[in-house]
């Protein structure tokens, strides 16, 4: 079965995930940056 785009992203980004479905992802420092100033701009 193909993978989707969520899929994709979600594997390359999964850090760790426990037995319990809890899943640890890694956050691009970048992507975090560009969302806080674009609700600056929006003020």
């Amino acid at each position: 079965m193909p993978k989707t785009i969520y899929d994709k992203i979600w594997n390359e980004h999964l850090v760790h995930q426990k037995n319990d479905g809890t899943s640890l992802l890694f956050v691009d420092r970048h992507l975090i940056q560009k969302l806080q100033a674009h609700k600056l701009l929006r003020v």
